[in-house]
C-alpha cells in the first residue's frame, strides 16, 4: 500500500518512514516549523502557523477533491490544551496561548476532508525526548554537567 507523508524529513516523521514502511494505507500530515529551534519572533511565529495551517488546508481540500486515499493522520500538539495549569483530558477545550491556538487552526484546517467524507484522525503529541534530536538534544549537556537531576533527588540534603 501506500502512505503518503508530510513533514517525512522530522524527527518524527522520518522514524515513521521507516517503521511504516510499505504497510499501512494512510495520509500522515506531520509538516511544520520546529517550535523549539527557534526565538518566536513575531515573524516566526507566523511562520509556524503558516507551516501548519496551510499545508493541512492544502492537503485537506486535494483529499476532499480525490478518490485518492480515504485516511487523514494529521498529527498535531499537546498544546492545544494550553500550558498545564489543569488535569485534562481529550474532551477539554483548547488552551488560550500561542500554541494552543496554532493546534486549534491546524486541526480545523482539517475539516474540509472530513467534511467530504475522509476519515480524519487527529493525533496529539507531547514533547519528542530522543538521542537523535528533538527536546532532548539541548537538554542533554546540562543532564551531563550534573547541573540537571532527572531523579528528582536534588534538593534533598
Amino acid at each position: 500500500m501506500r502512505i503518503g507523508i508530510t513533514g517525512a524529513s522530522g524527527l518524527i516523521g522520518s522514524a515513521l518512514s521507516r517503521r511504516l514502511g510499505e504497510a499501512g494505507h494512510a495520509v500522515v500530515n506531520r509538516a511544520g516549523a520546529g517550535i523549539g529551534n527557534h526565538r518566536w519572533t513575531d515573524e516566526y511565529k507566523r511562520r509556524i502557523t503558516d507551516s501548519r495551517v496551510r499545508g493541512t488546508a492544502l492537503i485537506a481540500h486535494a483529499l476532499a477533491s480525490s478518490v485518492g486515499p480515504r485516511v487523514l493522520l494529521n498529527a498535531s500538539a499537546v498544546g492545544y490544551y494550553g500550558n498545564g495549569e489543569q488535569p485534562v483530558d481529550e474532551t477539554a477545550p483548547p488552551g488560550n496561548d500561542f500554541l494552543a491556538g496554532v493546534v486549534a487552526a491546524w486541526e480545523a484546517a482539517t475539516v474540509p476532508a472530513e467534511q467530504a467524507g475522509v476519515r480524519v484522525a487527529r493525533m496529539r503529541s507531547g514533547i519528542v525526548l530522543s538521542a537523535h534530536g528533538g527536546a532532548l538534544e539541548p537538554m542533554l549537556p546540562i543532564f551531563k554537567l550534573a547541573v540537571g537531576d532527572a531523579s528528582g533527588a536534588a534538593g534533598n540534603g
